[in-house]
Formats: structure tokens, sequence, C-alpha cells
């Protein structure tokens, strides 16, 4: 692991970002213009009327799916008819973003890592396996 910790920092160490003065003075004005909202010691109350509305309208849908059920009798699957209509969505033409791209770095590190790895773990099994032979 010490070997993948050494390549990571390389790696981190290689990794070159810069940023316009437009985009730190951004960054430095939202920083700063962050103020911790005061603690309301408020409760938000809801009054009678909103918790009757509420109720009255649960009542009332319910009852409403309830007769519509008792009263549609079985109905098959083909008796309701489908709609099929087919919409071409044109969407309008995106400008193009000028974009500044790099070829990412290769991940050989992290791949020979990962077989390190596993051909560890196989070494364990395998002496695991032979102890566990020793015993029975």
């Amino acid at each position: 692991m010490d070997k993948l910790a050494a390549r990571l920092r390389k790696d981190a160490a290689d990794i070159h970002v810069d940023v316009s003065p437009e985009l730190d003075n951004r960054i430095r004005a939202s920083l700063t213009g962050i103020t911790p909202e005061a603690p309301s010691d408020e409760k938000p109350r809801h009054s009678p009327l909103f918790w009757w509305a509420s109720s009255l309208t649960g009542l009332a849908a319910a009852v409403a799916v309830i007769a519509i059920v008792n009263t549609g009798g079985p109905s098959s699957p083909a008796s309701v008819p489908v709609a099929s209509t087919q919409t071409d969505i044109v969407l309008p033409e995106l400008p193009a973003l000028p974009l500044k791209a790099e070829q990412a770095m290769s991940i050989s590190p992290l791949e020979q890592e990962l077989s390190d790895i596993q051909s560890d773990l196989e070494k364990a099994r395998e002496a695991v396996s032979e102890d566990v032979r020793q015993i029975f």
C-alpha cells in the first residue's frame, strides 16, 4: 500500500489547475458573504382549520375511491382504450462550449496495485487452506 500511496501523492503533485481571477473573486465573495442564520424561537403554528380541511379532504378522497371501485364492477383490461400517438420532440441546437481537455493519466499504477492485492489475497487463501488441512 505504500507504493500506491507514493504513486497517488506523485500523481496529485502533477495536477496543475489555474483559476481565473474572476472565479477567485467570486469564490472569495461567496465565502465572505455567508452569515449564520439566527435561530428562531418561534414555532410554526398550524391552525385547527388546516387540520379539519386536510382530514375532510382525505375522507372525501377515500369515499370517492371506494365508490368508484364498487360501482365500476368487473372490468376487463381489453375494454380500456389505449391511445397510441407518437410525437417527435425537436430540441434546439445547443451552443458548443469551449473545452480544454487533456488526456487522462494512465491508470496502470492502480491496475498494478490491484494485481498485487489479488495475488496477496490468493497467497493468504492458500496459507489458510494449508493451515485448515493441517488441523484436520
